[in-house]
């Protein structure tokens, strides 16, 4: 749980620096921001469900491997802008931020119909 927490703190905090940047939509760093939070609550409020999370580890590493495209795509869209070198990232970062929020929910959703 205290790892999870750390990738947790870590995504919030890119998710944030990104939407103060203007890298991130509005909409999509709030979702993103809500699905960490309600990831960890869900986990603490149906604990019993716990020893059955490895079924959806699946979702959860899509999440994660969009969550780190969005991350290298922001990082290499802040180089751009350091060194004026025209990027067409936005798109594509946008995207993968969607897509990892997609994963995001669906580990969520399945989460919670484990049994």
């Amino acid at each position: 749980m205290w790892d999870s927490l750390g990738d947790k703190a870590f995504y919030v905090a890119i998710i944030v620096s990104f939407n103060a940047q203007g890298f991130l939509g509005t909409l999509v760093s709030w979702a993103l921001l809500t699905r960490e939070v309600a990831l960890y609550i869900t986990r603490v409020l149906f604990i019993e469900k716990l020893p059955l999370i490895e079924r959806i580890r699946p979702w959860t590493n899509w999440h994660g491997y969009f969550m780190y495209i969005t991350i290298v795509l922001g990082v290499r869209r802040m180089y751009c802008i350091i060194h004026g070198v025209p990027s067409s990232l936005h798109a594509y970062m946008q995207l993968s931020a969607y897509a990892a929020l997609v994963f995001g929910i669906a580990s969520i959703i399945h989460f919670l119909r484990l049994r």
